[in-house]
């Protein structure tokens, strides 16, 4: 999946995890949480292959337990957020071991980055995320227009996309 398809499942989830436990979330600490998983495409360059430790819902796990601890209930829309990046989109996509480094449980659902299987969740998460965005009262009580940060949003994308071709 694509990181702006990440972005909006990661909002989706956590804003629906959110709901009965009758949280108020920020929505753009989603959108990054989401997306953060990735970061292991940066970290090549030190050894860290993509889809291992950042990958993990083992690790993620861990990583939580202090949030779960000090914030309880309010941790769960975000740790979501970054399961959804491990679970809706590399399982469709690439295999995934979701308990790296303590077994070989490889998941897949062998689908490719540009297949239409992908490319309808892409779409319908954008869908989604963008009637979801622009009909709550996020959108209504931000102090800039909506649209920019959409459209700041995308140009990360492209950008991050661009140079995750150069490697």
């Amino acid at each position: 999946m694509f990181i702006l398809g990440h972005m909006c499942w990661g909002y989706i989830t956590g804003k629906l995890s959110s709901s009965p436990l009758h949280l108020n979330v920020n929505p753009y600490l989603l959108l990054f949480l989401a997306a953060l998983p990735d970061v292991d495409l940066l970290l090549g360059v030190f050894g860290i292959h993509h889809r291992t430790w950042t990958h993990s819902i083992l690790i993620w796990s861990v990583a939580f337990t202090p949030f779960f601890i000090k914030y309880r209930k309010n941790t769960i829309p975000y740790f979501v957020a970054v399961i959804s990046h491990i679970i809706l989109g590399d399982a469709i996509v690439g295999r995934i071991n979701p308990i790296w480094p303590i077994g070989k449980f490889n998941f897949s659902l062998g689908h490719g980055l540009l297949s239409i299987e992908n490319i309808a969740l892409e779409a319908a998460g954008l869908a989604i995320f963008l009637f979801w965005a622009f009909k709550s009262k996020e959108a209504r009580t931000m102090e800039y227009p909506f649209h920019l940060d959409i459209g700041r949003i995308y140009s990360i994308h492209l950008l991050v996309q661009h140079h995750v071709r150069c490697f």
